[in-house]
């Protein structure tokens, strides 16, 4: 059950990826620090994911985050709304993929800019307080201005800037993703495509075979 629940988390902390549609065109380095862990999962802390690689291109992204168990990586086209879960865990592979059409019915967040700056990563980056159905409690970020031509998704919809750091509550543990370094630079189109060798799988398919998700 740790394994799924370790895995769970992984998706989380990728969910919240970055698209670009113009400007910028590099790599992002984050890193993810754990505070509050329940004293059951801190057995489990040496395995947890400690960085996050986001790569931008026009208007794709790839998130990778690399674990004891595995590699998780998260390849978002905005263009063709569409997301793709590239797993390799304990040496099986999977690939999900997910339509993100435009939903109206969905609430967009609330988001309230707050007083005080700080540096992350060599940028100025600015605060902000967001509150969304989804979330069980308000979440304080940190984005920059100084990155252009980019958007976030749903759960920061309307942020005005690049989302530099936040904090993920998650099963009685804290997750703060903060970004280390900012890199312009070509990427390629290789990036975003899925390796011959990952076995095409649904959402419920791979719950069932992780045992209905339980």
């Amino acid at each position: 059950m740790k394994k799924i629940l370790l895995t769970s988390l992984a998706t989380l902390a990728i969910t919240f990826s970055v698209i670009a549609q113009k400007s910028f065109e590099g790599t992002v380095n984050f890193g993810i620090t754990y505070t509050d862990m329940p004293d059951e999962m801190k057995q489990y802390e040496s395995m947890m994911p400690k960085e996050m690689t986001l790569k931008i291109k026009g208007d794709k992204s790839r998130m990778e985050q690399n674990s004891a168990m595995g590699s998780t990586t998260t390849i978002t086209d905005d263009k063709a709304k569409k997301v793709t879960i590239l797993m390799n865990m304990m040496g099986q592979k999977i690939a999900m993929e997910q339509n993100t059409s435009d939903d109206k019915e969905k609430v967009d967040p609330k988001i309230n800019y707050l007083e005080g700056t700080k540096k992350i990563a060599g940028y100025t980056c600015k605060k902000a307080e967001i509150t969304h159905p989804d979330m069980e409690e308000a979440m304080i970020v940190y984005y920059t201005e100084e990155i252009s031509g980019t958007k976030t998704n749903t759960q920061f919809k309307g942020l005005k800037g690049f989302l530099m750091e936040y904090t993920v509550e998650n099963q009685g543990m804290t997750m703060t993703i903060a970004a280390k370094e900012v890199k312009e630079e070509k990427i390629s189109n290789a990036e975003f495509t899925i390796p011959s060798d990952y076995e095409s799988m649904t959402e419920e398919e791979f719950k069932k075979q992780m045992g209905g998700g339980q």
